[in-house]
């Protein structure tokens, strides 16, 4: 697994992560997140209640379970 260094590491590992077909949601608490524009990427800001995390994760559990 290659290593990540520096600022733009989360970017990196959800570039990589998505290159998978890795679905991603990431749950911040800065808003002064950089930008994530990247198909299969969800960005949360915290705090985030149950019934939206529930929102965003049901679909990926949903495609696991089909495959």
């Amino acid at each position: 697994m290659p290593t990540f260094e520096g600022a733009n590491t989360p970017l990196k590992l959800i570039a990589q992560l998505n290159k998978q077909n890795v679905p991603v949601i990431v749950l911040t608490g800065s808003p002064e997140l950089p930008p994530v524009h990247v198909a299969g990427t969800t960005v949360l800001e915290k705090p985030v209640s149950e019934a939206v995390l529930l929102v965003h994760l049901r679909p990926v559990i949903a495609k696991k379970r089909s495959r």
